[in-house]
């Protein structure tokens, strides 16, 4: 909104509002679907899990290699670091080639049913 002048952005405020109060209105009174609840529930705890995977697997790097992704060398410059070979950790990394080709096949199809 920057694009407009202050006046104009404390003129179209209420308009804003007006606009997206509904909307949000009816997203929450239709949204509701039956099993919505769980399948969100579901999907957090696939999140959190993730997470706590993500964070189990720094810690092992940071304790066992003593990685850490940046660091000061010698003459006071800060330097990134690669960081271990996922081998290492066995099969708590998943194979990121088959993330993205699942994630493209899946945009994909998405793409086909909205046409």
């Amino acid at each position: 909104m920057e694009l407009f002048p202050l006046w104009a952005r404390y003129f179209m405020q209420p308009f804003l509002v007006l606009y997206y109060a509904p909307l949000l209105i009816l997203r929450e009174v239709i949204g509701r679907r039956k099993g919505a609840k769980r399948k969100r529930r579901l999907a957090h705890e696939k999140v959190v899990d993730g997470f706590k995977t993500a964070v189990g697997i720094a810690e092992a790097a940071n304790k066992d290699k003593g990685y850490w992704p940046v660091r000061v060398n010698e003459d006071g410059w800060i330097e990134a670091v690669l960081p271990p070979d996922p081998d290492t950790f066995g099969d708590a990394v998943p194979d990121v080639t088959d993330a993205i080709t699942k994630s493209v096949i899946l945009a994909a199809t998405i793409e086909r049913s909205e046409s």
